[in-house]
């Protein structure tokens, strides 16, 4: 059996981003904010049919700037490579989608296709430093899924319920652990293994024609709730600038995992008692490489988020500017360390509902975006385009270390 060399395995995690924040917005901020009873004159009305699509790419990195890897001679620094190395890349793609909505409910239907991936390096492994069980890893994912999503009013709440169907077309997740230590003898000691599974829907060989596509898909469902506080305890009548809402999204909550059937896994171990200058000696590599079809399977989840946000008029009577904070964390299987912290700050105007500018930064999915986004509504159609920099680190989101684009478009009355 032809085996597939480490690298490639790598750049194929590489293919995928974080784009799991279109999922969110699309379905459970979409609905306007019935709560809000401002008019004007020449304001567009909110469409009661709608459908749409929306596609969003993008690249980060905390290495190279956009601008150097397109330069005809690449200068390398490796004194910021030696801080360690991050890499994230995704595709977020909605084909369709399709709601209908009243001021006291609404529902609809929607599809996804979906890819994050990560790569992460530690600065120890590159530096060759002293340390135990330093771990680095190189994680992907790709989904596809379809979901009801569906709003209604339980007295002053409004309640957002999505459940969904999805199935995973590929899974990888690959650890890499170092270790350096130094005995009495002043022995240098040196381990490093790789531990590499990929689970896909489809054979990387022709294992068995029979089996050609295998697996299950899995359930699960997102549920948010929202409500007028300023409003309902008094505070917005006493001091109108204090007109906010506030929010919890729980996003991805699992029923039941998908099921992949095919896999590949390698396993590769390198420990040495004398390392000098590079060289090992009194060591070697181990090395195990199996494909195969699995009965039994492989069970996948989504990520999970839960997200508290807050969304706050500060102009009394007016819905020109809105200023949405949240605050949250998630749960990604495919990472090494899958919880994280989620948070970020958006800056909405509106002029009119027509044309809508957002500006925002957030940390999603272990990366720092920096985000813009024009949106041109006339009620029978609107037209969304959005740019962001981004990053793993927080400094380099601002210095086009990533580029992400999007584009959406919305048609109904």
């Amino acid at each position: 059996m032809k085996k597939m060399p480490l690298f490639l395995l790598i750049c194929l995690s590489l293919l995928p981003l974080n784009a799991y924040a279109f999922e969110e917005s699309e379905n459970f901020n979409e609905f306007d904010n019935i709560f809000n009873t401002t008019k004007t004159p020449f304001r567009t009305e909110n469409r009661v049919i709608e459908l749409g699509f929306n596609f969003g790419i993008g690249i980060s990195n905390n290495f190279l700037r956009i601008n150097e890897i397109f330069r005809e001679t690449l200068v390398l620094d490796f004194d910021n490579i030696s801080n360690g190395f991050g890499m994230n890349m995704g595709l977020d793609y909605v084909p369709f989608y399709f709601n209908y909505k009243t001021e006291t409910w609404g529902i609809g239907l929607s599809a996804n296709f979906n890819t994050t991936g990560a790569l992460r390096v530690s600065e120890n492994l590159i530096s060759l430093n002293l340390a135990e069980n330093d771990k680095s890893e190189a994680s992907a994912a790709a989904f596809v899924s379809a979901g009801i999503d569906s709003f209604f009013h339980v007295k002053k709440f409004k309640i957002s319920f999505r459940p969904a169907v999805f199935f995973p077309i590929a899974y990888l997740k690959t650890e890499l652990s170092y270790s350096v230590g130094i005995e009495r003898d002043f022995t240098v000691n040196m381990e490093a293994y790789y531990d590499i599974k990929i689970y896909t829907a489809f054979p990387l060989e022709d294992i068995d024609r029979d089996n050609y596509l295998s697996g299950f898909p899995g359930f699960d469902f997102s549920l948010g709730v929202a409500y007028p506080l300023a409003k309902e305890i008094g505070l917005q009548d006493r001091f109108p600038i204090f007109n906010f809402d506030v929010g919890l999204d729980l996003i991805n909550i699992p029923i039941y995992g998908s099921r992949l059937d095919n896999y590949m896994h390698i396993f590769s171990r390198m420990a040495s008692d004398d390392f000098i200058d590079g060289a090992f000696y009194g060591g070697g590599w181990e090395y195990e490489y199996i494909e195969d079809y699995d009965a039994s399977g492989k069970r996948l989840y989504r990520p999970f988020k839960s997200i508290t946000w807050v969304s706050w008029k500060p102009i009394p009577g007016s819905s020109f500017l809105t200023l949405n904070p949240s605050v949250g964390f998630a749960i990604n299987p495919i990472y090494v360390k899958p919880l994280h912290l989620e948070t970020g700050f958006n800056m909405i105007l509106s002029f009119a509902n027509t044309f809508i500018t957002t500006a925002g930064i957030r940390y999603d999915d272990r990366v720092w975006i920096n985000s813009f986004d024009l949106a041109l509504n006339v009620r029978m159609f609107e037209i969304n385009l959005g740019a962001s920099l981004q990053s793993p680190s927080f400094t380099r989101s601002f210095d086009a270390s990533g580029l992400g684009v999007s584009f959406g478009f919305k048609t109904g009355w």
